[in-house]
């Protein structure tokens, strides 16, 4: 499918990709999504191939391909927001284990931070 959520509103695109993963789940087939919503769809997949220049560049789950920040920026892309803030955070010191890949991740993720500053 090919961007099946473009010019959707949130609420829109979340039905979508809850019946795009039905269909998965109740019928067992293998759905490929090129989708640039990376926020909307990161925790919906279970495997995400990065291409650049019709050559595979990444290709493994979401936790090991958007925790390579810097390989997705090399390539001119970003991954989830929650996965940026938290790969800056790192950067700047702060001690996280596992980059999140949903904005609820990274909320437990950011109040522990505070809880420990």
């Amino acid at each position: 499918m090919d961007e099946p959520t473009s010019n959707l509103d949130p609420e829109s695109s979340l039905r979508v990709l809850n019946l795009i993963r039905k269909l998965n789940k109740d019928h067992g087939k293998t759905i490929i999504i090129a989708e640039h919503k990376i926020d909307e769809v990161a925790h919906f997949v279970d495997h995400v191939v990065v291409m650049s220049e019709g050559r595979i560049e990444l290709d493994d789950t979401p936790d090991v391909v958007f925790s390579n920040v810097d390989r997705l920026h090399e390539l001119g892309l970003v991954a989830p927001v929650a996965t940026e803030i938290a790969h800056r955070l790192r950067a700047d010191g702060y001690e996280i284990d596992r980059l999140p890949l949903t904005v609820k991740e990274g909320m437990s993720i950011f109040n522990k931070l505070l809880r420990s500053v």
